[in-house]
């Protein structure tokens, strides 16, 4: 049995499963913690899904070609290996373990100064209040 590995380049966001949603969700208003998942194909992003679900946080899968996975993919240099998380819409990490992406939480609610390795922070699209 061989263990695939996804490599995604800015070249190949077209072949995205039809079966992920486009959507950019918003902040949990009661957490901050929305993890939006870009290449649920991946076994490890069902498996991440799982595990952030049980600790109580929001997964929504994120289809190839939104927005908001154009940014994580340009955050991350033009290709990125799957799955790709997004925490809260803010950072980005590449097959991440739930461990860092509950740091990334952490970072958001000022509980943890630095954020995990392989964490990249996403350029703002919103203007300054």
């Amino acid at each position: 049995m061989s263990d695939h590995r996804y490599l995604v380049t800015a070249a190949s966001v077209a072949l995205a499963s039809a079966d992920e949603q486009d959507r950019s969700p918003a902040e949990d208003p009661a957490t901050g913690a929305v993890i939006t998942i870009v290449g649920m194909q991946a076994r490890e992003a069902r498996e991440l899904a799982l595990a952030a679900e049980a600790v109580g946080l929001v997964v929504h899968p994120l289809a190839f070609g939104s927005p908001l996975a154009n940014a994580a993919l340009a955050a991350h240099g033009g290709s990125v290996r799957l799955p790709l998380a997004i925490v809260a819409g803010r950072y980005s990490l590449q097959r991440p373990g739930l461990a860092a992406v509950l740091e990334c939480i952490e970072v958001l609610h000022g509980t943890r100064q630095t954020l995990p390795a392989g964490c990249v922070a996403l350029a703002s699209t919103t203007e300054p209040a």
